[in-house]
């Protein structure tokens, strides 16, 4: 499944969903998809911190290596999807009804591989716990964690788990005023 899935995160759709996805893999199987990102065990961090180890292998320890941190928002109708709310959303430039995520990712020079990222969980979410058991959230994430929190705790799992030489970090704050960024050397 995760060969499948990769093939169809590099397909040709625009759109990466489970849709794009199963248009784009032949033999695809849109419920086997569905219950390994939705309802299987697997353990997500596993993944990520190899993934960030490959990263890191392949573009870290060099004198131009850097941590990039940014968030994105995903623009979402319904209530239902962890941490959606109406907060600002960055794609949108205003306030609207959407889910943000803040992402890690290690880069040399024009080159750049995502290396982590955390869902932001709004206060409101987190001190829901009906809302937080009925979205699957494990009880130990049911924290909130301003998005400045979420990117240190990445930076420090990289370089503690991945070795990570990268010397300086481009972060970006959210927009206050909107299109603003602020760069800040990490250690």
């Amino acid at each position: 499944m995760p060969g499948i899935t990769w093939e169809g995160c590099s397909g040709v759709r625009a759109a990466r969903n489970l849709q794009g996805i199963e248009e784009d893999v032949a033999e695809s199987d849109y419920e086997g998809m569905q219950h390994f990102l939705s309802d299987s065990p697997w353990d997500q961090g596993a993944l990520m911190a190899q993934v960030a180890a490959a990263a890191d292998e392949e573009l870290g320890g060099h004198e131009d290596s850097a941590l990039y941190v940014d968030e994105t928002s995903f623009v979402k109708k319904g209530k239902a999807s962890v941490g959606v709310q109406r907060q600002y959303c960055g794609r949108l430039g205003k306030l609207e009804n959407c889910q943000v995520a803040v992402f890690l990712a290690q880069g040399r020079g024009e080159r750049v591989a995502a290396a982590d990222f955390r869902l932001f969980l709004p206060e409101a979410w987190a001190e829901d716990a009906r809302r937080c058991a009925k979205a699957k959230i494990p009880e130990a994430r049911r924290v909130h964690r301003t998005k400045t929190e979420l990117a240190l705790e990445m930076i420090e799992a990289a370089r503690a788990t991945a070795g990570s030489e990268a010397t300086r970090c481009m972060a970006t704050t959210p927009p206050s005023p909107p299109r603003s960024r602020t760069w800040a050397r990490c250690f």
